[in-house]
C-alpha cells in the first residue's frame, strides 16, 4: 500500500497541491470544528468553498476522507472509480454494443487503461477520473433513454448526470452535448417511431430532474462566477494545449519517441495503433444503424482538440454556451477514447469468431495491451520535482501557536500538500478558479505585475524577476511569515532563519487576525429548497412511472 500511496499520491501535482491539502481541511472543519465547510480559507485569501467546482461537499463518496487516513481514503477513492469505469464500460458493451462477456471484458480494460485516463492519473486530477468513471454508466443509461423513453431512466441519468457535475463540469458538459447529439441523431433517422410528444415530456423531466440536483451548487456558481478570475479568461487561454500539426499527429498516432514535455497530460491522446486498428475492424463490421455518429464524435473531437491551430474550434468558442469558459480542447477526447475501446471490442469479437485466426487474435489483443502500457509506464516516468524547501521551515513555523496566520513564498516554494497536513494557511496556491479581487492583492503585496490567467499564485513566469514583497500589504493579508530564496529588501521583515538558499523572514507588522464568520450565501439556501423538492419529485416519480402519461378521463 505504502508504494502505491507513493506512486500515485506523492508525485507533486494537482494531488497534492490542491486535492490533499483540501481533503485535510474538509476533514479537519468536520470532526474538529463540527461543520461542513462553506468557506475554504486554506489557500489565497480564502474562496466561498460551496462555489468551488471541486469542492467535497455534495459527493457522498467523498465523506470517506473524514472516517479513513485521507491518503489511504485517497487510494481507495481513486481504484474504487477505476474499477466503477470497468464496470460500466462492460456493461455498455454488453448491453448496448451486444459482445459476449470475454469481449465486454477485454474492452473495459481497454477504457481503464487507456493512455488518457492514466495520463490525467499521474497528473493527480482526481475529480476528473472520478468523472471519468461515470462515464461509461452515464453512456449506458443515456442510450437505453434515447432507444426507449421511461421515467426511471430519465431519474436514473438525471442522478449520473449530477454526480459527473459534482466532480468536473467540462466532462458532464461534453457527455450532455454527446447525449443531446445522439439524440437528434437518433431521432432524425428513426422518424417513423419519433413521437414529439413523449420526447418533450422525457426530456423536459430529465433537464428539471438535473437542474434540481445541481442546485445547491449551481447558484452559488452562478453568483460567485463574474467576482473570479475565470471571468477574465481570453481565447489564448482556451485554445489549450498549443500544437504543432507535427506534435498532434505524434501524440496522437505515435508517442513512443516524445518527450514528456512534448506528451504533457493534456496532449495525451493516443489510444493504442493496434487498439485503433481493432476499432476500425469493428467499424467495418459492425452493422449497427448508429455506427456513423459514433465514427462522427472522435472526429469531431480531434478538429476540436487542435484548437486555434484551424477554424473550428472558434465556431464553437464564439456561439456555444460556456464554451470560452472549458479552456482545454482535449478534455472531450475521453468519450471518443470509450468509443474506439468499444469498437476495439466489437473487433476483436469479429475476428474471434474466426477460427482460423483465433491465436492470431489473442496475440493481436496481447500486443495492444502491451503498446497502451508502454505508453503507461512513460507516463508514470514523469520525473518527480523533489520538494524544495526544507522541512525544518515548517516545524519554526508549526511552532507558532497563534492560530489564523498565512505564510507566503516568493516563489511558490512552500508544500501546499505539507501545509494543508499541518493546517497552516496559505497566500498562494493552485486552484483554476480564484477571486479576481484576492488575486489583485496578492500580486500587490507581492511585488509582482501579471495580467494574464493562470490558476498558480505566485505565477512562475515572474519568478525571475524576483519580486520584492511588501510587509504592510501582507500585514493586511494576515501573512505573518515570508520565504525566499533571495534577499528580501522590506525593513519590516525580520530574517529568522536561513537553511541552504532559503531565507525565512517574519512579518514585524503582523497582528493576530481576529476571527470571522462566513455564513452561507442566500443561493445556496434557495439551491437547498429545489434540492430537496426534487428529491420528493425522483421519488414520487420512481414509484409512479406513468403520472405524466396517464389519459385524461373524458368529460361527460
Amino acid at each position: 500500500m505504502n508504494w502505491l500511496i507513493s506512486t500515485l499520491l506523492h508525485r507533486g501535482n494537482d494531488l497534492s497541491t490542491y486535492f490533499l491539502p483540501h481533503a485535510y481541511f474538509f476533514k479537519r472543519s468536520i470532526l474538529e470544528n463540527y461543520q461542513l465547510p462553506f468557506w475554504s480559507p486554506i489557500q489565497f485569501l480564502g474562496f466561498p468553498y460551496i462555489a468551488d467546482p471541486q469542492n467535497y461537499l455534495f459527493y457522498l463518496p467523498n465523506y470517506l476522507f473524514v472516517i479513513l487516513p485521507v491518503e489511504v481514503a485517497f487510494l481507495i477513492l481513486l481504484l474504487g472509480h477505476l474499477i466503477l469505469a470497468g464496470i460500466g464500460t462492460f456493461l455498455l458493451a454488453k448491453k448496448i454494443f451486444h459482445l459476449n462477456s470475454l469481449f465486454a471484458l477485454s474492452t473495459s480494460l481497454t477504457f481503464v487503461f487507456t493512455p488518457k485516463m492514466f495520463s490525467h492519473l499521474e497528473a493527480g486530477h482526481y475529480n476528473m477520473i472520478v468523472a471519468f468513471s461515470w462515464l461509461p454508466l452515464f453512456l449506458l443509461i443515456g442510450l437505453s433513454f434515447v432507444q426507449k423513453l421511461n421515467i426511471k431512466k430519465a431519474i436514473f441519468l438525471a442522478l449520473i448526470s449530477w454526480v459527473m457535475y459534482l466532480n468536473y463540469i467540462n466532462i458532464i458538459y461534453f457527455a450532455l452535448l454527446f447525449f443531446a447529439a445522439y439524440s437528434i441523431y437518433h431521432a432524425l433517422t428513426n422518424r417513423g417511431q419519433f413521437k414529439i410528444k413523449l420526447f418533450t415530456i422525457y426530456y423536459l423531466l430529465f433537464t428539471i430532474f438535473f437542474l434540481g440536483l445541481i442546485a445547491p451548487v449551481l447558484f452559488p456558481q452562478i453568483e460567485i462566477a463574474p467576482l473570479t478570475t475565470r471571468s477574465l479568461i481570453t481565447y489564448e487561454d482556451v485554445a489549450q494545449p498549443i500544437w504543432s500539426f507535427s506534435l498532434f499527429a505524434k501524440n496522437l498516432l505515435f508517442p513512443f519517441n516524445l518527450d514528456h514535455q512534448q506528451m504533457s497530460t493534456e496532449r495525451v491522446l493516443f489510444p493504442g495503433l493496434i487498439i485503433l486498428s481493432l476499432a476500425a475492424v469493428g467499424f467495418l463490421k459492425t452493422k449497427r444503424f448508429d455506427r456513423y455518429f459514433f465514427l462522427g464524435w472522435p472526429i469531431f473531437s480531434l478538429l476540436f482538440a487542435l484548437g486555434d491551430r484551424i477554424p473550428f474550434f472558434v465556431i464553437f468558442y464564439k456561439f456555444f454556451p460556456l464554451m470560452s469558459w472549458m479552456r482545454i480542447t482535449t478534455r472531450l477526447w475521453i468519450i471518443s477514447a470509450l468509443i474506439i475501446a468499444l469498437f476495439a471490442g466489437l473487433g476483436i469479437q469479429s475476428l474471434w469468431r474466426q477460427e482460423k485466426i483465433r491465436h492470431l487474435t489473442l496475440l493481436i489483443a496481447l500486443i495492444g495491451f502491451i503498446e497502451i502500457g508502454v505508453i503507461n509506464l512513460k507516463i508514470f516516468s514523469r520525473p518527480i520535482e523533489p520538494e524544495k524547501l526544507p522541512v525544518s521551515f515548517y516545524s519554526i513555523i508549526k511552532s507558532d501557536h497563534e492560530t489564523s496566520f498565512r505564510v507566503y513564498c516568493t516563489t511558490g516554494c512552500f508544500s501546499l500538500q505539507r501545509l494543508g497536513e499541518l493546517g497552516i494557511f496559505t497566500a498562494q496556491g493552485n486552484n483554476p478558479v480564484q477571486l479576481k479581487a484576492s488575486i489583485d492583492l496578492i500580486a500587490a503585496a507581492g511585488g509582482y505585475e501579471f495580467n494574464q490567467y493562470i490558476p498558480i499564485i505566485p505565477p512562475y513566469p515572474t519568478f525571475e524577476s524576483q519580486p520584492q514583497p511588501s510587509a504592510e500589504l501582507f500585514e493586511k493579508l494576515n501573512t505573518k511569515y515570508i520565504v525566499s530564496p533571495y534577499p528580501l529588501t522590506d525593513k519590516n521583515l525580520s530574517l529568522i532563519y536561513q537553511e541552504g538558499n532559503f531565507l525565512l523572514y517574519q512579518n514585524n507588522l503582523s497582528k493576530p487576525a481576529e476571527s470571522s464568520f462566513y455564513s452561507a450565501p442566500r443561493s445556496l439556501r434557495i439551491g437547498l429548497i429545489l434540492f430537496g423538492l426534487t428529491w420528493v419529485g425522483l421519488a414520487y416519480a420512481y414509484r409512479h412511472p406513468q403520472f405524466l402519461l396517464r389519459p385524461r378521463r373524458a368529460r361527460r
